[in-house]
């Protein structure tokens, strides 16, 4: 009969292991939620000192404050685009005039010594020795006055 014993032995241990096992799921299930709670409680006070002091408001002031610094960067820049780049058509159609008016000045020129000083005018003259064309109608009109000018040139110097 003691076989009969430890069987029942074997049971009863089982079960009190169960009851056990039951009893620190429990206890772990408990601590658990205590702590979840504890999180929560913390979330939320780190949450009401950020508001108390003044963060989200501040948070937006700052968004606000950079859109404006972007906007006036973009608007800076877009003034500075429209200075530069779209009124050079006119300081390269200025350029070309002005060449115009020389190139006209060495052909209307009677002597090779008043070409030549014409000329000396063409080089001397910034805006012609800057010019870049911003088209190829402002190239070909620049090309064309050279051709002209070097061609009056050639046939004074015959």
């Amino acid at each position: 009969m003691a076989y009969r014993r430890d069987l029942d032995a074997l049971e009863a241990r089982h079960a009190a292991l169960d009851a056990e096992v039951a009893a620190k799921r429990r206890e772990r299930d408990q601590v658990g939620e205590m702590l979840h709670d504890a999180h929560e409680k913390e979330r939320a006070a780190i949450v009401q000192a950020d508001i108390d002091a003044g963060g989200p408001e501040w948070r937006r002031r700052r968004v606000i404050h950079i859109v404006i610094g972007v906007l006036a960067v973009v608007v800076l820049g877009l003034g500075l685009v429209r200075l530069f780049v779209i009124r050079s058509p006119a300081k390269a159609g200025s350029a070309l005039s002005t060449f115009e008016q020389l190139t006209d000045e060495i052909c209307a020129c009677k002597t090779s010594s008043c070409a030549a000083d014409v000329n000396d005018r063409i080089n001397k003259e910034p805006s012609i020795r800057g010019f870049t064309a911003k088209s190829a109608r402002q190239s070909a009109r620049f090309e064309a006055l050279v051709e002209r000018s070097a061609a009056c040139h050639a046939q004074l110097n015959r």
